[in-house]
């Protein structure tokens, strides 16, 4: 076992457990604020863990061709407000059980986590270069919460499968 693959765990542990969190908080009407940051920093380090074992062009090519990776974009992209401007990218909304609602693995009855619209964030501090901003704008602008960190986590599943497929360098 390589250092990588410790490393690469301990992210894995901290990335899932901080979405469970979240999951706890929103099902029991509490706030989930800070886990949410926490979820989107373990899987902005589990992006980076990844882009690094495949490198720039190839990493990029998958997640930008796949609708999950474009959504953890959008994620990656509220990490950096969250962590340079201290923004907070959810808010909620009230949404009644009903038979297409409730139950839901994701879904409970009263308050519902929804990410902002893309106007009501603050510009960020320097020029996006790969595309995040507008990721953001186009999956998660309005789009349940714990709905999309569950699109993220697959993506990286999918995705950390085909990083380890290639050798360290």
């Amino acid at each position: 076992m390589t250092m990588h693959d410790k490393g690469t765990r301990a992210a894995w542990a901290a990335a899932l457990a901080a979405i469970e969190r979240v999951r706890a908080c929103v099902s029991d009407d509490a706030e989930p604020h800070p886990h949410i940051f926490d979820a989107l920093d373990g899987l902005y380090r589990l992006e980076e863990s990844c882009r690094r074992r495949l490198g720039d062009d190839a990493y990029f090519s998958v997640r930008n061709g796949d609708p999950r990776g474009r959504i953890l974009g959008g994620l990656v992209y509220v990490r950096g407000l969250a962590t340079h401007q201290t923004v907070l990218a959810s808010t909620f909304i009230d949404v009644f059980p009903s038979d297409t609602l409730y139950p839901g693995e994701d879904v409970f009855p009263g308050r519902q986590w929804r990410w902002k619209t893309f106007e009501s964030l603050p510009p960020p501090g320097k020029q996006e270069r790969w595309e995040r901003d507008e990721m953001y704008r186009r999956h998660l602008e309005q789009q349940d919460l714990l709905r999309t960190l569950g699109e993220a986590q697959g993506f990286l599943l999918t995705v950390s499968g085909r990083a380890a497929q290639r050798p360290s360098t």
